[in-house]
């Protein structure tokens, strides 16, 4: 971007999360260096950088990423839950949980992806929290529990604590659990404007 900078970062998400901490470091600093660079330019720019960092770079407090995640498009989102997240002692490489989805073959068919994408951006337009939980799905999720079955201990623990959805963050190794109400631990969240 023809900038020379220097970036001092003090980092307040665990690595290793899934919790896009790295992405969206990048995607701010792309927004701030880049803002006279035109959105498909940075864009284009950030799919380089990592699939998550379109997404931060975006600027949208919603989106539907496809592909490896380098098309992203902003949605209308309503949505109002309170959130609550637990990260286990354990870290997941995100290289390491790619090679582990495709040596399994653990992908969603499409048309399920497809479906599951549709009714998510509905229930987020209609600020529905029971419909973002039947559509919800990672396809990380069963093969990392192969390894760390914790996972699945913290999903059904958030569940069992009246979360009405509950699932691995991004390739792990932290899980949420989405709440219609406040819960010991949970922080409100607002997707949406």
């Amino acid at each position: 971007l023809g900038a020379k900078v220097r970036i001092v970062i003090k980092k307040g998400i665990p690595v290793g999360a899934g919790l896009g901490g790295g992405s969206s470091d990048a995607g701010a600093i792309l927004r701030a260096l880049g803002s006279r660079v035109p959105t498909p330019e940075l864009l284009e720019l950030a799919a380089r950088l990592g699939s998550d960092v379109p997404f931060f770079a975006l600027e949208a407090p919603a989106a539907l990423a496809q592909g490896r995640g380098e098309r992203v498009l902003p949605l209308q989102s309503n949505l109002r839950a309170w959130v609550k997240v637990v990260k286990p002692e354990f870290s997941v490489s995100t290289a390491w949980a790619y090679g582990l989805l495709r040596r399994k073959g653990a992908y969603a068919p499409e048309e399920e992806a497809r479906r599951a994408a549709a009714g998510l951006v509905r229930a987020l337009k209609e600020g529905d929290l029971s419909g973002v939980a039947r559509c919800f799905f990672n396809s990380f999720e069963e093969p990392l529990a192969e390894v760390y079955p914790e996972i699945l201990e913290v999903k059904k623990a958030l569940l069992e604590e009246g979360a009405l959805a509950a699932g691995l963050s991004g390739s792990g190794s932290a899980v949420f659990g989405l709440f219609g109400e406040p819960v010991p631990g949970s922080v409100p969240v607002i997707i949406g404007r």
